[in-house]
């Protein structure tokens, strides 16, 4: 595996471990009645109950529960756009079968991931203290991660985006650093080491799926 290969490997991990703290969600406090109420904070709410729903069956399988998640992503969480911005200007040039088949391999792989991640990480409190409206029907979900022992807090924000009442995720940002930029250097990365050959870019994506 080339070394860009291991760097969109590491960022897909990455991404996912932010995406594990969600199923510790229904059991973390809150600053305001406020923020309990809002539409956004219940879509985070209500990822993370489901997560917690689909790895406290005894019922279902490895691969069920493999599928459960990538059904979570899809709806979610804003695939297309978040793939379109991983993507860059090389999204305009790809034929619609390209665009489907990316999307598909980008949504299974980060999904796949997540479902791994949720099984190791545990024993941490996602705390709620607002969320802020934005422009563009952009909304941010500021939380605080509270880790076990001497462990430092971390501040993860869940932005959001308001589409015609549908509210979907579209960037994670723990400390600081947003995952979706990182992702999109990633894949950039390839694509430059790759000559701008999208089917290495597949094959990246299809290796880990």
């Amino acid at each position: 595996m080339t070394n860009a290969c291991h760097c969109l490997k590491d960022e897909f991990n990455a991404l996912c471990f932010f995406l594990a703290l969600l199923v510790v969600f229904p059991h973390s406090s809150v600053a305001s009645e406020a923020s309990v109420e809002s539409i956004e904070a219940r879509v985070i709410q209500m990822l993370g109950e489901k997560a917690t729903d689909v790895l406290s069956s005894d019922r279902l399988t490895n691969r069920q529960i493999n599928a459960e998640f990538t059904n979570m992503f899809a709806r979610m969480f804003d695939v297309e756009s978040v793939g379109r911005y991983a993507m860059g200007p090389d999204w305009e040039n790809l034929s619609p079968e390209l665009r489907k088949e990316y999307l598909t391999l980008f949504k299974s792989y980060v999904s796949r991931n997540y479902g791994k991640r949720l099984r190791i990480y545990n024993g941490e409190t996602l705390e709620l203290v607002s969320v802020v409206p934005q422009c563009n029907d952009l909304s941010v979900v500021k939380t605080v991660l509270v880790r076990s022992g001497t462990a430092p807090a971390a501040k993860v924000d869940w932005v959001t985006k308001n589409r015609d009442g549908r509210v979907m995720i579209v960037d994670v940002v723990v400390d600081g650093i947003s995952q979706s930029r990182t992702q999109r250097e990633e894949v950039r990365a390839i694509l430059r080491l790759n000559g701008g050959d999208i089917d290495a870019l597949l094959n990246a994506l299809r290796e880990r799926t």
